[in-house]
């Protein structure tokens, strides 16, 4: 496809919700500097990532104003009509630069304001003044995904996780720690794949369980070319409130992680309890 084409069908897969057709138009080594979720490397990450955009806007529109190519390079002016998992509507022109390879999109940019955007009600992103202009790339908030994090930082990032989660804290204080777009978690009971299915799973998790722990027996950082993954052994102790009944399990999970927090700080994109045991 020539760079107008794949432009055009940029835009038609992301209306249609079609978000696989979507990935497919970029390259496998594809990079990305996205302005919510950071800096982004291969196809198959930004796949895992776009997962969740369904339920984390289930109204999306972005609508074309102006196109132009030139050789193996494209820019597009649009604007975005949207409406969050809560239904508040989002408004936001966007810009978005691309370069492309073989009749695929390799590098792309947007540049937009990221307040329309924000998940959290209560949560403000502060406004720049009228004089401010948009930060460069390289001083924005990005996920280098398998490289930047070191497996100090990840094991420090998963102790907190966990000390969160078994005092169970305000659910604000967990949700830094989640990524902005998704994420998906997959618990033995059920997938969620935004923030509001996450408020509402703890919420819940509270309500049914009190004297919760949380011990790492085993923390492992794998990486390759395209992810940065995290292997965890957690045992779980609990105790029933419906019957007070005291809970020994032990879970095994993976994780994937990005760095799109304050300072670069991990977030976790995708959260897989693979097995969870009694071993009361």
């Amino acid at each position: 496809m020539t760079p107008r084409e794949v432009i055009d069908k940029y835009y038609e897969y992301a209306n249609a919700g079609d978000w696989d057709a979507w990935c497919d138009l970029f390259t496998e080594g594809m990079v990305m500097d996205e302005q919510i979720a950071g800096h982004i490397e291969g196809r198959e990450t930004l796949r895992r990532m776009m997962r969740g955009m369904r339920t984390t806007y289930p109204k999306f529109q972005n609508v074309p104003q102006h196109i132009l190519t030139s050789g193996d390079e494209g820019a597009v002016v649009s604007h975005i009509s949207a409406a969050s998992a809560a239904g508040v509507p989002i408004e936001a022109g966007v810009m978005n630069y691309f370069r492309f390879e073989g009749g695929q999109i390799a590098y792309m940019a947007n540049f937009h304001d990221t307040r329309p955007f924000e998940p959290d009600p209560g949560a403000v992103t502060p406004a720049r003044g009228p004089t401010e202009s948009p930060q460069p790339l390289a001083r924005r908030s990005s996920v280098t995904i398998g490289t930047g994090l070191s497996d100090a930082a990840i094991t420090a990032f998963a102790r907190e996780w966990f000390d969160k989660l078994s005092r169970h804290v305000p659910v604000e204080e967990l949700l830094p720690l989640l990524s902005n777009v998704g994420p998906r978690m997959q618990f033995p009971e059920r997938t969620i794949t935004n923030r509001e299915g996450f408020r509402a799973w703890y919420a819940e998790v509270g309500d049914a369980y009190s004297q919760q722990s949380h011990d790492i027996e085993r923390l492992e950082v794998r990486r390759s070319s395209t992810a940065t993954e995290v292997d965890v052994v957690v045992v779980w102790n609990a105790t029933r409130r419906a019957d007070l009944t005291s809970l020994l399990m032990r879970a095994t999970q993976t994780w994937t992680i990005g760095n799109t927090g304050p300072r670069g700080a991990p977030v976790i994109i995708e959260y897989i309890v693979k097995t969870l045991e009694n071993i009361a």
